[in-house]
């Protein structure tokens, strides 16, 4: 079996992410619609990275564009002036901005070897553009803040939009409210970035039940105090990403709340347990209810997949746990979904996982208590060959398994194992290599499946 290992340069310099609340005056405030400005830091993160001075910055007319490790853009004030007395929104006052924000790109890049056993058919070994996505994120004032998003992907099938939406924030009760395309509120793997998750890919059960991105409207709230998130939503059929289950045009109320039972985001140990629980109900009067996973490496093909069901509706139940001390995690979840079918007895399908990862450099993953997801690794020490640096280096182990055998339906049952390593060379520079066994017994065939992929992935 061929391998293929994928290695890059990492550039010179790093800066903490930008949007931690330690960000440095001068540069434009994070504008993320699920940031309240008195947002808490994560755990874990390293945001006592100093931040560099920008590198340039243009201006056109009340327009800044200014280039400081990402393009930033803000629109300055229309008022250069103000009777004295005299009342103006915020952003029309002196040393206001009535529109900022960033733009910014993700990039990653993949290659797969396969070897199969057992009956399985064989699979083809490949490179591809997993993920590239242009970005813009910002804030405008239209009688208060408005946040807003817009994310264009493009993977080798097909362009589409991934996040497309605006925001408030700061609403008494409700919290934030957004309307637009999104990222539902269900599962902790799922709504941890593409960029943040500990693996390439997210775990089996999660990709099977888990919805993509969907278009609807929802509202999150938090408190720092009772340790606890939650988000609640009403959703339609979407238009973006390629993972998530496989059902069309339903009408679906997702929701979702986290609980930290335990929480010390001590800077020498941070230690945190978090708890979880995530629950669906869907509507299908007309379309089909379907679920079906790959083998964890998006090269390969479905393995198993429950093929269309006419339903009259359907629901599930998740819940999630994780644990962080210091530079070991531990976190898993366990799905449950169930169909009604318009002609046949009700079939319950599940799938389970259970990852654990260590920083053997010594970080912490960080994780965002108004949201309740993991964010971003930055690492201590950015890779530097000159200055002997390591960068972040992560092993990790992942166990999942997804049962789509109920009833009539006869889906496929999946088991994989997994381990990889992560090096993060600084906040912008990620490689990923991992060796996966898959144990399927499904439409596809029964057999195993040894997997040998890395990636190279790029975000700024």
């Amino acid at each position: 079996m061929p391998y293929l290992l994928a290695l890059t340069a990492a550039p010179p310099t790093a800066r903490a992410d930008p949007s931690t609340p330690e960000e440095e005056a001068e540069h434009i405030p994070s504008t993320d619609v699920d940031a309240p400005r008195d947002s808490a830091p994560a755990t874990g993160s390293a945001s006592s990275i100093p931040t560099g001075s920008p590198d340039a910055t243009l201006k056109l007319g009340n327009w800044r564009v200014t280039w400081d490790d990402g393009l930033r853009f803000e629109l300055q004030r229309l008022v250069p002036w103000v009777p004295e007395g005299a009342w103006l929104p915020r952003p029309l006052v002196k040393g206001r901005a009535l529109v900022s924000g960033t733009v910014g790109l993700k990039l990653q890049v993949d290659g797969a070897a396969y070897n199969a056993f057992s009956g399985l058919q064989d699979v083809a070994d490949g490179v591809e553009l997993r993920r590239g996505r242009l970005f813009t994120e910002g804030e405008f004032f239209f009688f208060r803040p408005i946040a807003f998003k817009v994310e264009f992907g493009v993977t080798k099938e097909s362009l589409f939009l991934d996040d497309f939406y605006l925001g408030l924030r700061d609403l008494p009760v409700v919290g934030t409210l957004k309307v637009g395309q999104m990222q539902p509120p269900f599962s902790l793997d799922r709504v941890t970035s593409s960029l943040d998750t500990t693996f390439m890919e997210r775990a089996a059960p999660v990709d099977a039940f888990a919805p993509g991105y969907l278009a609807g409207v929802s509202v999150q709230n938090y408190s720092l105090e009772a340790r606890v998130a939650g988000a609640l939503g009403w959703f339609s059929e979407g238009t973006g990403d390629d993972t998530g289950d496989a059902s069309t045009g339903l009408s679906r109320v997702i929701g979702r709340v986290t609980w930290r039972p335990y929480d010390d985001a001590s800077p020498a140990l941070p230690r945190l347990a978090h708890l979880g629980l995530s629950a669906s109900y869907v509507f299908s009067p007309n379309e089909s209810t379907r679920y079906r996973s790959r083998p964890e490496s998006h090269l390969a093909p479905y393995l198993v997949d429950t093929g269309d069901i006419d339903a009259k509706m359907a629901s599930r139940a998740g819940l999630e746990a994780a644990v962080v001390h210091g530079p070991f995690s531990v976190q898993g979840e366990g799905i449950l979904t169930f169909v009604d079918p318009r002609d046949s007895d009700p079939l319950m399908f599940w799938g389970f996982y259970l990852s654990g990862s260590w920083f053997l450099t010594g970080e912490s993953r960080p994780y965002d208590r108004r949201t309740g997801v993991f964010s971003a690794v930055v690492p201590r020490e950015p890779f530097s060959i000159r200055d002997r640096r390591p960068g972040a280096w992560e092993w990790a182990v992942r166990w999942s398994s997804v049962d789509l055998d109920d009833g009539v339906v006869r889906g496929g049952r999946m088991g994989i194992l997994s381990t990889g390593l992560n090096w993060y060379l600084d906040r912008h520079w990620r490689v990923t290599v991992e060796y996966l066994f898959t144990r399927v017994d499904g439409p596809a065939g029964d057999g195993d499946l040894h997997t040998l992929q890395s990636r190279v992935q790029l975000r700024f």
